[in-house]
């Protein structure tokens, strides 16, 4: 493998933990939300009811969001602006789904309702 191929690390300025996730041939720790952003999270969920491989502009903000309210307790400069240009229809998934599962959310099932967080 090339050195231009490898995935570079990108160390958090603040450290609360979290999942390494790769957007691009970048890696950054994504933790938990902090109880402020959780308060604002059922809002911006309802916006993502069915969502699908490609999601609209609107529900592409909302993901942005909020993975920017988790990402910015380890990058606290990191603006909406740049998790939106490293977010793309390859990684969105996986990254917002580390996201959600750090906080107890999981995927409803097809046809199931959506499931309750995990106390």
């Amino acid at each position: 493998m090339e050195d231009q191929d490898k995935v570079v690390r990108i160390p958090p300025t603040e450290n609360r933990g979290g999942a390494w996730v790769q957007m691009g041939m970048e890696e950054y720790r994504i933790p938990p939300l902090g109880f402020g952003a959780i308060k604002e999270l059922p809002d911006k969920l309802s916006a993502l009811k069915g969502m699908g491989a490609v999601p609209t502009g609107e529900q592409m903000d909302v993901v942005a969001e909020i993975v920017q309210m988790a990402m910015k307790r380890n990058y606290p400069d990191i603006t909406v602006g740049e998790v939106f240009d490293k977010l793309d229809l390859g990684n969105f998934s996986i990254v917002f789904n580390a996201v959600l599962s750090m906080n107890g959310y999981r995927s409803a099932k097809p046809g199931e309702a959506p499931p309750p967080m995990n106390p």
